[in-house]
C-alpha cells in the first residue's frame, strides 16, 4: 500500500466516523500498522471529518517512543497491535454505547450482534478515566473481541485491516442506538 491508498483509506473512514455519528469532528483516531513496520496514527487534533496528508504521522511501533504530534492515544494503539497481532486500530467516541455502558455498566448488544461477535466488555469506571490509559486491559480484551469499551469515553477496535476494526464499531454502535432508543420509547 502506497502512501496516497494509506492517506485515501484514513480520510474515507475518519469521513464515514463523523457522518454517521460515530465520532465528533475530531474525537478518535486511526493507525495502521505498515509493511514497513511504522505505525500510521493520525495526529493529535486532527478533523477526522476531512483529513490531510499531513494529518498522518508514521512512527516506531516500539514502546516508550514518543511523538508530539501524533494522537494522545498512541500507547493504546501501540499496546493493541503488539499484543494482539492486529494491524488496524480504530477509536471513536460513540455516544450511544458510551451512554448505556455509563448507565448501566455494560453493552445491549443486539441478537445479531451478539450472534456474530458476542458481549464486548467495559473497562473502567467513568471516575477513573485517564487519556491514553488501560492499555494493558484494551489489548488483552481485544486479544478476544473485535471491539471494547472504555467507561465515559469511547470504543476500540482493532482488525487485521482498517475496515475490518470499523465493522466491529460500527456494528456496536448501530446495535447501541436500537438499544437506547427501545429503552427512550419505553
Amino acid at each position: 500500500m502506497n502512501n496516497r491508498q494509506i492517506y485515501q483509506e484514513f480520510k474515507n473512514l475518519g469521513r464515514d466516523l463523523f457522518l454517521n455519528g460515530d465520532a465528533a469532528a475530531r474525537n478518535g483516531n486511526i493507525s495502521l500498522l505498515l509493511s514497513n513496520g511504522r505505525l500510521a496514527i493520525t495526529r493529535s487534533g486532527s478533523l477526522l471529518s476531512d483529513l490531510l496528508p499531513s494529518d498522518i504521522i508514521l512512527v516506531r511501533l516500539e514502546k516508550n517512543k514518543t511523538s508530539p504530534l501524533a494522537s494522545s492515544e498512541l500507547p493504546v494503539h501501540r499496546a493493541i497491535i503488539l499484543k494482539t497481532g492486529k494491524k488496524a486500530v480504530v477509536h471513536a467516541h460513540c455516544p450511544y454505547t458510551v451512554a448505556l455502558a455509563n448507565r448501566y455498566g455494560r453493552t445491549f448488544p443486539n441478537g445479531e450482534y451478539k450472534a456474530k461477535f458476542g458481549y464486548p466488555l467495559v473497562i473502567g469506571q467513568a471516575e477513573d478515566f485517564r487519556i491514553g490509559g488501560y492499555s494493558e486491559e484494551i489489548a488483552a480484551a481485544l486479544k478476544e473481541h473485535g471491539v471494547c469499551v472504555v467507561a465515559d469515553h469511547g470504543l476500540f477496535a482493532a482488525g487485521d485491516s482498517l475496515k475490518e476494526a470499523y465493522v466491529h464499531l460500527s456494528a456496536l454502535e448501530a446495535s447501541s442506538k436500537i438499544a437506547y432508543l427501545e429503552r427512550a420509547l419505553s
